[in-house]
């Protein structure tokens, strides 16, 4: 099946470089899609479980913080790709 995508973008006139470029996009996007289901159902639990005044939500505050700081390099990351 990959050596069928391969040959397909080589008649297309595009390179190899191209096909990494656009594997390594879609794999940043599903990391980007991953992340932010992770940050919504964080996001729940702290709203739901009230745990925002204890030092466990502390911590998922701040992981959620590190998540959406992720989220925007692989924003520009792409931008850059493409």
């Amino acid at each position: 099946m990959v050596a069928g995508i391969e040959e397909f973008w080589a008649y297309q006139g595009l390179n190899n470089s191209i096909l990494e470029d656009l594997t390594l996009g879609l794999f940043l996007l599903s990391l980007k899609y991953f992340f932010n289901q992770l940050y919504s159902l964080w996001f729940n639990v702290i709203l739901k479980n009230q745990l925002i005044f204890s030092s466990v939500g502390f911590l998922y505050l701040v992981l959620i913080k590190f998540f959406i700081l992720f989220n925007y390099l692989n924003f520009i990351v792409l931008l850059k790709l493409f």
